[in-house]
């Protein structure tokens, strides 16, 4: 692509994403979803969008003692769906969960999934499960659900000739 048509794009995508914040809600989710298509299309990053040098960066999402396995699961796909790495480290008795990737893709991978973990606890409390054991299993229902669900999207960009690799750098517009 040359750098007139790629200019042309960012600037675009610029104006779809000050349109994502729009207080119509349909409005909003349109726009965000066309930047969307339009950054993993062209292999282009937020931080192109932002006229920023993209490094990498890592963050922690979670610590904890005791590990919860739906929660992790879950990380594992909100990673692979923004080109994220997630991995654990273990230090003085204590875990973390920690996202690695480009520094958009980090920020926005972070956000989903702490916006998605208040979702599959609520969505415990309504479904009126009782036992620590049955909440645990409908938790971890939900976390594979929406990682295959992910997962199904991307492909589905892939299918429609949308760029996408395992290794590709576009960050996702949530």
């Amino acid at each position: 692509m040359i750098n007139k048509d790629k200019t042309e794009i960012i600037n675009k995508i610029r104006k779809l994403l000050a349109l994502s914040d729009s207080p119509n809600e349909n409005e909003a989710i349109v726009a965000a979803q066309k930047a969307n298509e339009l950054l993993v299309k062209y292999n282009i990053s937020l931080g192109d969008v932002h006229s920023s040098e993209s490094t990498f960066s890592k963050q922690v999402v979670y610590v904890y003692k005791k590990a919860t396995s739906w929660k992790g699961q879950l990380c594992a796909g909100v990673a692979f769906f923004n080109f994220c790495v997630a991995y654990e480290c273990r230090f003085d008795g204590l875990s973390a969960t920690i996202l690695y990737g480009r520094d958009a893709n980090v920020i926005t991978g972070k956000l989903q999934w702490e916006y998605l973990v208040d979702v599959v606890e609520k969505l415990t409390v309504k479904s009126g499960f009782q036992g620590l054991s049955a909440k645990n299993a409908f938790r971890m229902g939900c976390a594979v659900r929406i990682a295959n669900r992910m997962r199904v999207l991307l492909e589905a960009q892939g299918k429609s000739g949308i760029c996408f690799e395992e290794n590709s750098i576009s960050a996702l517009a949530v």
